[in-house]
């Protein structure tokens, strides 16, 4: 687990384990796509010169709570939430079990020493935002997202991790 190689990151067979689970997604994304996430990262990686998947780590949390909007997504993430967290999420509600995964992914984030702000990014200001909401709506991923953004919606998720 990510948290095991982060308490541990001199022990090889968990780091092994690590790239073997990230090759795998790499795998599942080539299959399926990514969305928005991927576009806003892309966007802010290159304007600011970020790592993406720091990036991605930042937006993912206001993505979810974006993209849930969607009747097939919403199911997909109470599903996943509960395959996640079976006994946490036993006796939620669809949109409970979708809050239960976002907090456990901020908190995994916290853990990780990826949940920042924007702002806490020396290169960030915020006058960027129009320019990357902009370079993200045009990003290739974007069709393949549940939800089409406008750049004004791209604009309000941005803001939410000022």
């Amino acid at each position: 687990s990510l948290r095991e190689v982060i308490a541990n990151p001199h022990n090889i067979e968990l780091r092994e384990r690590m790239i073997y689970a990230e090759f795998l997604g790499t795998l599942a994304f080539g299959n399926s796509g990514v969305g928005i996430d991927h576009a806003l990262s892309h966007a802010l990686g290159a304007t600011c010169h970020l790592p993406h998947g720091l990036c991605c780590a930042v937006f993912l949390p206001s993505v979810l709570n974006y993209n849930r909007r969607d009747e097939n997504s919403a199911k997909l993430y109470a599903e996943l939430s509960r395959g996640l967290f079976p006994f946490e999420t036993n006796k939620m509600t669809e949109s409970q079990a979708i809050d239960y995964l976002e907090k456990q992914i901020e908190k995994l984030s916290e853990e990780c020493g990826t949940k920042r702000t924007l702002s806490s990014f020396g290169c960030f200001e915020e006058s960027m935002i129009p320019k990357i909401a902009a370079k993200a709506s045009r990003d290739g991923n974007v069709p393949r997202n549940p939800i089409v953004p406008t750049v004004e919606e791209f604009e309000e998720i941005i803001r939410k991790v000022l």
